[in-house]
C-alpha cells in the first residue's frame, strides 16, 4: 500500500480520534480503486515501483530509545530516527533527531504526493470508510469515531450528505491545486498516463468536474 491507515486520518478531514479499524480492512482495495477509476492501473503499478519501502513503522512512545533508521509515527505523521541517542521523551515533531522520510524515489512524485495526492487519496478512503462506521439507530444514524461508546455521535442522513458535500468541495479545491502542478511539470512526472501529452501551459489533462451540483474529483487521462 502507498498510504498508511493513520495517514488517512491525519491528512483527511476526519477527527483525530477516528479509529483506524474502519480504514484498515478497505485500505488496499480503495487505494487501488482510486487509481483504477480516476487515473489508471498502469499508473498505480508504476507508483508502487517508485515507492520506498517503509519497513516496520512503530507508534511513538515516550521513554523508548529509538535507534537510527527506525520509523515511528506520531500524530499521523511518519518520522525517521536520524541517529542513535537523544532525548527519548521529546516528540518527533520539530525534533532535530528525526526527519520525515521520502515515500518515493522520484522528486516530482514525492512533491506531488506531499503537496496534494496524499490528502486527496486520504479523503477518498475516509469517505469510503464512513459507511462502516455509521450505525442505524431508529431514524437516525450514529457515527462511531472510536472503538467504544465515547466516540459516538448522532447523525441524520441529511447531515451525512452535507458532510459528504463538504468533503467533496475540499477535494475539488485540492485537485485544482494538483492540476496546476501537473501542468507545469507534465513532461517530468513519471507514471502518469498523460506525461508525454502535448498540454498547453494553461491546460491540464486532469479533469475536475461537478456532478449534481456537488464538486467531485474526476481524474481522467482523456485529454
Amino acid at each position: 500500500m502507498i498510504i498508511q491507515p493513520f495517514e488517512v486520518v491525519r491528512y483527511s478531514t476526519a477527527r483525530s480520534e477516528y479509529d483506524t479499524k474502519w480504514i484498515t480492512p478497505i485500505l488496499d482495495s480503495q487505494e487501488f480503486f482510486f487509481f483504477k477509476t480516476y487515473i489508471s492501473v498502469d499508473a498505480y503499478n508504476c507508483f508502487i515501483t517508485h515507492l520506498i519501502p517503509l519497513g516496520v513503522v512503530l507508534e511513538w512512545n515516550s521513554g523508548t530509545a529509538y535507534l537510527a533508521g527506525q520509523k515511528v509515527y506520531y500524530d499521523g505523521v511518519i518520522y525517521n530516527k536520524i541517529a542513535d541517542g537523544g532525548s527519548s521523551t521529546l516528540v518527533p515533531f520539530n525534533n532535530p533527531q528525526y526527519d520525515e522520510p521520502n515515500r518515493f524515489n522520484d522528486t516530482f512524485l514525492q512533491t506531488l504526493w506531499t503537496n496534494s495526492l496524499r490528502s486527496i487519496l486520504a479523503e477518498f478512503i475516509m469517505n469510503a470508510s464512513l459507511i462502516d462506521s455509521t450505525y442505524q439507530v431508529s431514524s437516525r444514524g450514529v457515527i462511531a469515531t472510536r472503538d467504544d461508546n465515547t466516540g459516538m455521535a448522532g447523525v441524520t442522513k441529511s447531515e451525512m450528505s452535507l458532510k459528504k458535500d463538504g468533503n467533496d468541495s475540499k477535494i475539488y479545491a485540492m485537485v485544482e491545486f494538483m492540476k496546476n502542478y501537473i501542468t507545469l511539470n507534465a513532461t517530468s512526472i513519471p507514471c502518469l498516463p498523460w506525461r508525454n501529452c502535448e498540454c498547453g501551459v494553461n491546460e491540464s489533462p486532469v479533469q475536475n468536474k461537478t456532478y449534481g451540483g456537488r464538486a467531485w474529483h474526476f481524474l481522467s487521462d482523456n485529454y
